[in-house]
This record gives structure tokens, sequence and C-alpha cells, in this order.
């Protein structure tokens, strides 16, 4: 019997379908954002970034790729407005996925009418499992891919109807777009110039006009170009991972498409080979149908997809950029199954087959894929949530060993495990030590092979889906280290410096601070003693904190110096579960290098409100060397 499709006059009562999947989509990421581990990218830029009073970054380093412009800014206003809980966190990136969703349908309606075949084109897209990851992460990439959505619909709104409103709002959303991802500003440039060249053969219109959609471009590459600049200096302008080659990107969309399923790694070649022939067969058949005007939205969307592939290896060649490949495709994903569309819609009957095969093939792929327990880019993280759940619901208590509120963890794990040290107030620990090797903590989360460092670990609950586990050291009993070398200040002597007085901020004591003109406050210093140089050895900080303002870019910086230079690790003052007033700190702990000579420890803070610190304690803490 021969397949019927249903008419397409009649699918405008199926339009509800639509929005009913878009609206369980928009639960679904919900419960996501809500539910699913803080990752390290988003903790970093929570404390990095959306804590502190600054809206651009004056000082930037190699980890300064992490700050998606508009997502920073969009998350300081979430966080103000509603706290510092995951969903809040995450909420403009899930508000950006019910845009994406809006918009998508839209563009559909708008390429193809009320034909029958936009639904199963919508399910094609919109079901993606790595597409929908970004839009319940406080990351920039789902903002990004939402404005470049209704960027491509008032795109066609300004083909089909010829108001420059509609081409300037297009440029506008590119530019959104280009905000949330740097990467992006490849598919402003690639837009502009399509409507400059297809304005400039409109001979309809007055020539002088053909440029307008040059401007937005032009403005944003004279703000951006600098803030660029500082980025390459820094080591911070990647669009990816070291690659060898701009074809990579493909790859990265067929592994990432096929994302965490039983079949992924018999799926990604396949689909490699599917995103690699889409171009070429939209461009045949673009060729063929060359004067059908009704294409031209087709032909935007091809144009932007290859100028966005050939500006990238341009910029590798000028600047040494890498090139696209990663999470930072994902901007691809829609761009080539919106083509992949096109191509099925204008392909017969042959084109109705192949796109309901596609379409009941990604619909399985996505029930194989759709869970609430992690995300694709960060699924070893999906269980640092749960780890520190027990820890604050049990209250579990141990003999102390020399550090028993200290959390060891790895550094995967870090930045989430203090979020969550903040997020539930469990001030009973102290900052966590990023180190697998300090034996003397009260609990480690790490992966599970990493306890054979030890002669035997208490498990307190092991965590099959990533084969980390939370758990205590037991048997033997820790070594307690002795402190072997101490420097003590509370800078009651006057300060030589005259700008750094700060005689009655304390009361009773004076102190050293950074902020305003003084980005570095006085160091404490301590040295190592020669005959523990070899030995592994542990510094803790315990001092006074005074914050004038909750929002802080302020450093506690801990460095070590050797004989082959300075390495320094540094506790955001943010990540303190502090209110504005005079705190103290206890036992931050930090393993040291081997061979460390000197120990510094100060306060660096570019912000003008100054952070204080005052009474403060270095210890540097070894076994005797009878000991050893």
């Amino acid at each position: 019997m021969p397949v019927t499709f249903p008419d397409s006059k009649k699918f405008s009562s199926g339009t509800p379908v639509l929005y009913l999947s878009a609206g369980a989509l928009f639960i679904y990421l919900a419960i996501r954002a809500k539910n699913i581990s803080i990752t390290w990218d988003e903790a970093q830029t929570f404390f990095e970034y959306v804590r502190t009073p600054r809206w651009l970054p004056h000082d930037l380093n190699y980890m300064s790729a992490n700050n998606h412009l508009l997502n920073t800014w969009l998350m300081k206003i979430s966080v103000s407005l509603f706290g510092s809980g995951e969903l809040a966190l995450r909420l403009p990136n899930v508000l950006a996925g019910g845009i994406f969703f809006t918009a998508l349908i839209a563009t559909l309606k708008q390429w193809f009418g009320n034909n029958w075949r936009i639904l199963p084109v919508f399910l094609i897209i919109a079901l993606q499992p790595w597409l929908l990851d970004y839009f319940s992460i406080a990351r920039g990439y789902g903002l990004s891919v939402a404005m470049m959505m209704c960027g491509i619909f008032y795109s066609g709104n300004f083909f089909s109807s010829g108001k420059m409103s509609s081409c300037i709002k297009a440029q506008l959303f590119f530019l959104l777009a280009t905000a949330a991802n740097l990467a992006l500003i490849h598919v402003l440039v690639a837009s502009a110039l399509f409507f400059v060249c297809f304005l400039y053969s409109d001979k309809t219109r007055r020539r002088r006009n053909y440029l307008v959609p040059a401007f937005i471009p032009l403005i944003a590459i004279v703000f951006l170009f600098p803030y660029a600049q500082k980025l390459n200096a820094n080591g911070a302008f990647f669009l990816g991972d070291e690659v060898h080659s701009p074809f990579f990107l493909f790859s990265s969309l067929g592994k990432s498409t096929a994302y965490i399923a039983p079949y992924s790694d018999m799926l990604a070649l396949p689909l490699v080979i599917f995103f690699s022939a889409i171009p070429f067969l939209v461009a045949i058949q673009l060729f063929l149908r060359m004067k059908n005007t009704k294409d031209r939205t087709t032909l935007f969307v091809l144009v932007l997809l290859v100028l966005s592939f050939i500006l990238p290896v341009m910029q590798h060649f000028i600047l040494g950029s890498n090139y696209i490949s990663g999470r930072v495709t994902l901007f691809y994903l829609p761009l080539l199954l919106l083509l992949f569309s096109s191509f099925t819609m204008n392909s017969g009957k042959a084109g109705k087959y192949m796109l309901g095969a596609t379409s009941v093939f990604f619909i399985i792929h996505f029930c194989f894929c759709v869970n609430t327990k992690h995300y694709y880019d960060c699924s070893e993280q999906e269980n640092v949530k749960d780890a520190m759940k027990i820890l604050r619901d049990q209250k579990i208590k141990v003999d102390p060993p020399f550090f028993a509120d200290m959390i060891s963890t790895d550094l995967p794990y870090d930045l989430p495990v203090n979020y969550y040290r903040m997020r539930y107030s469990m001030n009973e620990f102290g900052h966590t030590v990023r180190s697998e090797f300090l034996r003397n903590c009260g609990y480690y989360y790490l992966p599970m092979e990493d306890t054979a460092l030890y002669a035997m670990a208490d498990i307190l609950k092991y965590f099959p889906e990533t084969k980390t586990a939370l758990f205590r050291l037991m048997d033997p009993p820790p070594q307690k280290l002795k402190t072997i070398a101490e420097s003590w200040d509370d800078f009651e002597n006057e300060d030589p410096y005259s700008e750094l007085m700060t005689a009655g901020f304390f009361i009773g004591k004076k102190g050293t601070f950074a902020g305003g003109k003084n980005m570095y406050s006085i160091a404490v210093v301590t040295n190592v003693p020669d005959s523990v140089k070899e030995i592994p050895v542990a510094a803790t900080l315990s001092c006074r904190i005074r914050i004038e303002k909750r929002n802080t870019s302020a450093l506690i910086v801990f460095t070590a110096i050797t004989a082959n230079g300075d390495s320094w690790e540094g506790m955001h003052v943010s990540e303190l579960n502090l209110n504005p007033g005079e705190w103290s700190i206890t036992g931050w702990t930090r393993t040291l290098p081997k061979g460390t000579k000197q120990v510094k420890v100060f306060l660096w803070n570019g912000d003008e409100a100054k952070v204080y610190m005052d009474n403060v304690t270095v210890r540097i803490l070894a076994k005797d060397k009878k000991d050893q």
C-alpha cells in the first residue's frame, strides 16, 4: 500500500503540536538546569567574573576566554535578582532555549509555510542532546545559537519584505550572538558581506543604502579588536582545541552529536560524512534551481556556513589562533540541519522519505541520551553535587587528622566543590585543597583509581557513573605534620608605605590592603628550611579579612618560589561565604612544589573597593627529618 502524507494546507491545525513540543523541551531544560551539578567552567565564571563589580574585565589572563560577555552580564543580573542557585546562574540560557525554539518555529514557517514537514524538521534540530546541553548550562554557547537563529529569522523577513529594518534587526541579533561567543564574529561579518552584495545588486534600491548592513559589524570590530588583542597576548584568544586542520570541525560535530549513547562510537563517523556532505548537496541543488527566488534564505545560510569556515582559517594564519573545534563548533549544528531541511524539502518524494527517516532516527537518539544528570562535555563532574550533599546532610565526623575540615580533590572538581561549600553554607569546611597527595585531609573526592595512593580508604560513597569516590582515610591513621617554620604579622608596626596606612580600620590594629591604586598588598614571607626542601611540605594560612562590598575580584595569593621560578595559587575572596564586614580565615592549606625555598602570601585586587588583611599567620608543615 502506498504511503500517503497529510495535505500541507491542513497542517495549520497541527501547529500547536510544535509549541507543545517546544514547551516540553523548555521544561526539560529547566529541570536539568536545576538538578545537574555545577561544572568547573560555570564555577570559574561565577567566582571570577559574576561576583565582581566589573562589567568589562581590565586584567586578562589565559582563562579570560571563559568570560563569555553576554552570558556573564545576564548572569550578574539573574544572580542579583534570584540568588546564586544553579537555576539562577543558568536562567539566561534556559530562557535562551525558549527563544531558540520560538525563533526556529517562526523560521521554519517563514521558509516552508504550513507544510506538515516542518514538524519533523523542528524535531531533528531541537532534539539534538548536545545542543540542548548548552541551553541549560551557564555558558555563552546556547545564548549565541539562540541569537543567531533570531538573526536568521529576520534575515528571511528582509529577503521577503525588503524592509531595511529587518536587515538591521538581523545584524543586531548577530551582534548579540558575537557578544555571547566571539567565534560568531565570523557569522556577523559573513552576513554583512551577503547583505551588502544583495543590496548593491538590487537595482530598484538607492545605491547609497547598500553599505548600511556593514556599519554594525564595523562598530563591533572597532570595539572588540582591542579586547581580542589582549586575549591573544595572554594566550586566551582561541576558538577551540589545538588541531592541525580546519576540517576537524566536522569530526567535532560528529563526535559531539553522537553524545554519550551505547552506539556513539559507531555513529560518529557516519555523522561526520553526513555533515560534510550537506553543504555540497545544497550548493548543487541551488545551482540547479538558480532562478528560484524562494531559495535566497537557503543561499544566505549556506554563505554564512562557508564564510564562517573560511574566515577562521584566515584568522589562524594572521593571528595564530586555533581552528574552530570542540564545543565552539556548536553554532554550525543548526546551520547544517537547516540546510539539510531545505535540501529534503526540495527533493520531491525522495526528500519526504529522507526527512521522515532522519527525524525518526534523531527522536530515538534523543531517547537514548535524555538525562538530568550530566552534560556531554563535563560528564566527569556530574557527582560533585551528590558528594557535597552527603557531607552537608550527614554531617559526618571523624577523629580529626591534621586538616579534618579540609576536602582534598583534583583540578576538575575543586571549583564545583567550593561552589557547593558556599552554596550550602558549609562553613565548617575550609577552602578545598587541589591535591590528591596531601594525606592529612579529613575528606577526599577523587577518581577511584587515585585511592591506590593510600594504604586504605573508608569509602563513604562510590559513584559508578564517573568512577569517583567520596572517602576518608582510616587505616593507618594519618601522620600528623608539624610546624617547621612560621611567619606572623599583625601590622601593628607602622607600614613602610604611607599609602598603605590603614590605622583605625581594624579596631586596635593596622593592616595591609589591596584595591584602588594599590593592586598588591604587603606580602608576608616565610622561608622553607633547607632540611625539608626535598620533603613533601604544605603551607597553611590564617588571617583576618575585611571587605567593604560583597562582590570583589580580590585574590588571596600563595606564591611558592623555587630554583626554577615562581608558582602561585589564588583563592577568590568571593569564594568565601561572607557578607561585607570582618571575617577570619583559618587553615587554608596548599601543598608546595618540591624544592620550594620561600612562600609569600599577599592580596591582589584590581577593584576600586579595598580588601584588607591583618593578623596573618603562615605555617610551613612537614614531618620532622628524623621521621623520614
